[in-house]
């Protein structure tokens, strides 16, 4: 797609992983296996940038090119956000587009107050995002149904569950279970069948890459 960004591959993933712990990024779309598992959906390619933060640039069926803030310090945000912004308009040839931003981001750029940039916040995305020990606790009114949805769980399988970890020795069973998933959602909403299928495939990589 363009020099020196590169195609993510399951044996960058720990090159690459670090990055994401730079600083506090709550962004439903914040660890490396998003990116790696919709890599082919959205052409994902990342480049590591003098060892100090990870600039990540998409491209969606569309055609439109668009970028998530650079997962670096917060002190070098300013920086790194001003070379994919070269990157757009000097390589690319045009506007600089960030579809993946947090709030904390945001407000350490000061993009809101800034007048080059329009900043629009994803409501859909809402729902992908959660307080930790509000999870835990499925407190609040806010939680009811989740915490309905579990109650009613431990009801009708009581006795018949049990919580496990998962690990690489387990992947022919996952494997097996989405596969027998897959075919029951094509249905759900719309371009469900391209989507999923790419979801899938990449899950699918994920689980038969080498630890």
């Amino acid at each position: 797609m363009f020099a020196q960004f590169f195609e993510p591959k399951p044996k960058n993933a720990k090159d690459i992983i670090p990055f994401f712990s730079l600083r506090s990024f709550k962004a439903c779309e914040s660890g490396w296996i998003d990116y790696f598992i919709w890599s082919k959906y959205y052409l994902v390619r990342y480049k590591i940038a003098d060892e100090k933060a990870l600039l990540i640039v998409m491209k969606n069926l569309n055609n439109e090119y668009f970028a998530a803030l650079p997962y670096c310090l917060v002190e070098d945000l300013p920086y790194y956000f001003e070379e994919l912004k070269r990157f757009f308009n000097d390589f690319l040839k045009l506007p600089f587009k960030i579809f993946l931003a947090d709030e904390e981001g945001v407000e350490a750029l000061s993009l809101k107050s800034n007048p080059d940039y329009v900043v629009v916040e994803e409501e859909d995305f809402k729902d992908y995002i959660y307080d930790a020990d509000s999870l835990r606790r499925l407190a609040g009114r806010a939680l009811q149904k989740k915490r309905n949805l579990v109650n009613r769980f431990m009801r009708d399988y009581e006795g018949r569950w049990e919580y496990i970890s998962l690990s690489q020795s387990d992947k022919d069973e996952v494997l097996e279970f989405l596969d027998n998933w897959f075919p029951n959602h094509l249905d759900e909403h719309e371009d469900a069948d391209r989507e999923l299928v790419f979801e899938r495939d990449g899950i699918r990589t994920v689980l038969k890459a080498k630890e």
